[in-house]
C-alpha cells in the first residue's frame, strides 16, 4: 500500500486503517515508527518507509526595508540573510545596523527581540548574526533615518537649478 499524504494545519496526518497522527514535531523515523506501529495491527511485518517530498507549511517574513517584502518558504536551513536575499535585498532607505528578528511572535505570547547588526555581517564577515531562521521568524528591517534626508535634498537638487534659472530669469 502507497499513500501520499499532507500534514494538516493542526499538525496531523490521516492514515488509513491507522488513523490520526501528530507529525508535528517528530521526525521522518519517528513518524514512520508511528505508522508501522498502527499497521502491526492489520499486517504481519509492515514495512513502512516515509519520504518528505516538499516542506511548504514553514514560513519566515522579510518586512520593512526590502525590495520585495512577503512570507517565504522554510524549505531548507536558511539564514537571514538569505532570507533577506530571496526579498530580493535591502532598499536604499534600510538601516542594515539595527534589523529586528522577531521570534515566536505568532505561538508565542512573549515573543524575543533581537537586534542584529547585518552591516558588520556584510561588510566584515561577521556571521555570528547571520543566525539560522526558524518556523515564524519575522525579520523587520527599519528605515534609516537620514534616508529621507538624503532622498529630500536628491529632489532639492534637482529643483533648485531650476528654480534658480527662473528667478535669475534665463527661462
Amino acid at each position: 500500500m502507497s499513500k501520499k499524504v499532507r500534514i494538516l494545519p493542526d499538525g496531523k496526518i490521516h492514515y488509513p486503517l491507522v488513523g490520526d497522527i501528530k507529525a508535528e514535531g517528530l521526525s521522518v523515523n519517528q513518524l514512520r515508527d508511528k505508522l508501522r506501529e498502527g499497521l502491526l495491527k492489520y499486517y504481519v511485518e509492515p514495512q513502512v518507509s516515509v519520504i518528505v517530498t516538499t516542506i511548504s507549511s514553514q514560513k519566515v517574513f522579510v518586512l520593512g526595508e526590502v525590495n520585495k517584502p512577503g512570507a517565504f518558504l522554510l524549505d531548507r536551513p536558511k539564514t537571514i540573510v538569505e532570507a533577506i536575499s530571496e526579498a530580493e535585498g535591502f532598499t536604499q532607505d534600510a538601516k542594515i545596523k539595527n534589523v529586528l528578528l522577531i521570534r515566536g511572535g505568532a505561538s508565542n505570547p512573549n515573543p524575543n527581540y533581537t537586534v542584529l547588526n547585518l552591516e558588520k555581517t556584510l561588510k566584515e564577515r561577521d556571521m555570528s548574526k547571520n543566525v539560522l531562521l526558524r518556523h515564524g521568524d519575522i525579520i523587520y528591517v527599519p528605515v534609516s533615518e537620514i534616508a529621507n534626508v538624503e532622498r529630500f535634498f536628491d529632489r532639492l537638487w534637482t529643483i533648485i537649478p531650476v528654480r534658480l534659472a527662473l528667478f535669475v530669469g534665463r527661462i
